[in-house]
């Protein structure tokens, strides 16, 4: 009996019907085990990938291409790339995503997306028909022993408002580019989400005390290659949700300033000589060496520290932030929700109950 033109079983009969049950019989087990021809999962790991990038480029964002590309060099291939994936158990891919952590000090995060790699790679091989299953389907990255459950936390280092402030005023004697410095710490925005602000996406409106409000719609991004190469504008932000995001009175002024001279489409934070502004160009003009102790990112964690301090809910701060999942929030600032926070809320708990049942101390009531 031939599948796919090979040989997989023989066995004599003496009539040909008796042959003809046999091959039915035989076809049936194949096409219900999920069998595939064993041949097909000789092709090492990276033949696979050298053949599945092509296909997979269009398929994705660019940066998600790119990740991949580099996962594949630096750790996928490097490893695993010269077993048939025809051999490769889940015991195997499980040992690989452990020295993700433990050998090669990654973070979770970075060995998960690692790991997603070799998932599509591997989904891949099973719907061209190679392999029956994909063995890294359900595998997932544990942390190392000793880093703790708080490491996501860990790792956000928000500056205090007083640090924040300095910072400002240290840089913007260097650069009037350290506005975005100060926008970016009030407003959560990711680095490329304020790059690919546009003038039209300032909104500006009167408060009831008549003061001016604003807020920024949050509608695209600026992606560089490899993290700091050629930059582009992707017409939706991260998670491909809109947003709109309040600004502070503090970072009004500084927006308005921006705004001056400038058409409906034009950039709103540009670069001094117009066009796409570039962090790496950003961070030497305000000065942002190792030296500040702190990432441009943290500005980002900044601004939810501040808002959880000023009595933000943690669902509030996730959609300021546009995290698709409340648990990227929760795992990252629930920390900042301490003991002081949480007796506020009570405190002004009583006074509801208190107001509502005639029986508040005016005294006892928080300021």
């Amino acid at each position: 009996m031939k599948v796919r033109g090979r040989v997989v079983a023989d066995q004599t009969f003496a009539q040909r019907r008796q042959a003809e049950a046999w091959e039915r019989q035989q076809r049936a087990r194949i096409d219900s085990s999920g069998w595939v021809d064993p041949a097909l999962g000789r092709a090492t790991l990276a033949e696979l990938a050298a053949q599945w990038l092509p296909v997979r480029e269009p398929q994705v964002e660019r940066r998600t291409f790119q990740s991949d590309q580099s996962a594949l060099a630096v750790h996928i291939l490097p490893t695993l790339g010269k077993k048939p994936i025809g051999v490769i158990r889940r015991t195997d891919v499980e040992e690989f995503a452990r020295t993700l952590v433990s050998d090669k000090r990654l973070s979770p995060a970075t060995a998960t997306r690692v790991l997603a790699t070799l998932k599509a790679l591997l989904s891949f091989a099973t719907r061209d028909g190679r392999i029956t299953q994909n063995v890294a389907s359900d595998v997932t990255v544990r942390r190392a022993p000793g880093r703790g459950r708080d490491e996501q936390a860990q790792r956000a280092r928000p500056l205090t408002l007083t640090a924040l402030r300095a910072l400002y005023q240290e840089q913007l004697e260097r650069s009037p580019q350290a506005d975005i410095t100060l926008v970016l710490g009030l407003t959560g925005l990711r680095w490329g989400e304020v790059a690919g602000l546009r003038v039209g996406d300032v909104m500006i409106g009167t408060s009831v005390t008549g003061g001016t409000t604003m807020t920024l719609d949050v509608s695209r991004t600026v992606i560089y290659d490899h993290g700091g190469g050629k930059a582009s504008l992707k017409p939706y932000p991260k998670g491909r949700r809109r947003r709109s995001v309040p600004v502070a009175n503090a970072a009004v002024p500084l927006v308005l300033a921006r705004m001056e001279g400038k058409g409906h489409n034009e950039p709103l934070f540009s670069a001094p000589g117009g066009g796409l502004i570039s962090e790496s160009n950003w961070r030497r003009a305000v000065g942002w060496t190792t030296a500040v102790g702190h990432r441009p990112h943290d500005l980002r964690h900044t601004a939810a520290s501040l808002f959880i301090a000023a009595g933000a809910d943690l669902k509030s701060v996730q959609s300021l932030l546009g995290h698709q999942s409340s648990r990227t929030t929760h795992d990252t600032y629930g920390h900042l929700l301490s003991a002081d926070h949480l007796n506020s809320a009570v405190r002004r708990l009583d006074t509801m109950i208190g107001d509502e049942m005639g029986t508040s101390d005016p005294e006892s009531q928080p300021n």
